[in-house]
């Protein structure tokens, strides 16, 4: 049997993504949706209630008095807070372990990740992007498929090792090269296999390789926060510091030097005033 081969079967043995936020993914960006649908999935799993009542109580909010239901979070906070509420209760357990294979100590991976995600959300502001709420949900997850490879990645590391003595090509080539499949693939194979929308894994998939797809402002946004958040030293892990955004992207998005150091100046601030919210 091919890595590959046992890597998809991994993936295929992945538990499935909780009913209620598959649904609530399901309509991230819409604008015609109505509070009361998005406080009838929440409250129809009690366990998630409890942990975004509890956070919507927490000291980072602030709130004057007690909240004791959904339908009040969301008046309170808006739908954009209780959709980043959700998505942080749902996937931080998963993604908050350590992630051996790539040398990420507990914690890491999920730090990266929504360092990512104010980065997306940042830039996307930056362009007046509508698909904000999209893009932070997507940047979020833009590393999911790192769990999946994880104890690949480990196992073959010399192998992995020695192909970047070979070539000394980035991280994620050597390891497509060697596992026949990279954590980005994984990653949007495993959102894909959970129902979720184009929209939220198209950006997964091509994260470390805009210039390989259809141009897409997401993806472009998405690639550049991920290489931002990287080469400031927020989960660099075995993969270093080898990443530079692509100079198309950059010239599409019309960022320059100076912009990008503001935007990872606010992703700092940003991340020290949410990782109460996400547990980081």
């Amino acid at each position: 049997m091919s890595i590959k081969k046992e890597i998809l079967d991994n993936i295929k043995s992945l538990p499935a993504m909780n009913t209620t936020t598959k649904k609530i993914m399901a309509i991230l960006g819409s604008t015609n949706v109505e509070i009361s649908e998005v406080v009838k999935i929440i409250e129809y799993d009690p366990a998630l209630t409890s942990n975004v009542l509890k956070l919507v109580n927490s000291a980072y909010f602030g709130l004057q008095s007690e909240v004791t239901s959904i339908k009040q979070a969301v008046v309170l906070l808006g739908l954009n807070q209780i959709y980043r509420i959700v998505i942080a209760v749902s996937f931080s357990s998963l993604m908050n372990k350590p992630i051996a294979g790539y040398e990420l100590p507990s914690g890491a991976l999920w730090k990266h990740c929504v360092a990512t995600a104010i980065a997306s959300e940042t830039i996307a502001q930056m362009l007046k992007n509508s698909d904000a709420d999209v893009l932070f949900t997507a940047a979020l997850l833009h590393d999911i498929g790192k769990i999946a490879l994880s104890t690949f990645v480990d196992e073959y590391y010399n192998l992995i090792e020695e192909e970047s003595r070979k070539i000394g090509e980035s991280f994620e080539i050597i390891e497509r090269k060697v596992l026949g499949i990279d954590h980005a693939e994984a990653g949007a194979i495993i959102l894909k296999n959970w129902g979720i929308p184009e929209g939220l894994y198209s950006p997964v998939r091509w994260h470390h390789s805009p210039d390989d797809c259809t141009p897409a402002v997401t993806v472009d946004i998405v690639h550049v926060a991920d290489s931002l958040c990287l080469t400031g030293g927020l989960g660099i892990g075995r993969e270093g510091l080898q990443y530079r955004p692509s100079i198309k992207v950059m010239k599409r998005l019309s960022l320059k030097t100076e912009t990008m150091e503001m935007i990872m100046s606010r992703t700092m601030t940003g991340l020290d005033n949410i990782k109460e919210i996400f547990e980081i």
